[in-house]
């Protein structure tokens, strides 16, 4: 499956940081997951993570961790299940404009 790189305009480069991350779930809860970085660009990130992730969700980095420079929230523009967790394709959100 190659959907990783069918429209991504800018290089990604190889990472391998560990972040945490929240989410939106049912009945107005949120999730929190943890997920390794894969790979990262300007605009976006590669990332393996322990729950599943759907198309067009919303997941919001946890701002206090260390030396993070990034938005703060991104959106889902691809994933699949992989055997322990879920591999996805984030763009990050750079303003609230919509």
């Amino acid at each position: 499956m190659d959907i990783a790189h069918e429209k991504r305009h800018n290089t990604r480069t190889p990472c391998n940081e560990e972040i945490s991350f929240t989410m939106p779930v049912d009945n107005g809860k949120t999730a929190v997951g943890q997920a390794r970085i894969m790979d990262i660009s300007a605009t976006g990130m590669g990332i393996v993570c322990d729950l599943p992730l759907n198309k067009d969700q919303t997941i919001y980095f946890t701002p206090n961790q260390p030396d993070w420079e990034l938005p703060p929230k991104g959106i889902v523009i691809w994933s699949y299940k992989e055997a322990k967790g879920c591999r996805a394709g984030l763009e990050f959100i750079l303003s609230e404009a919509k």
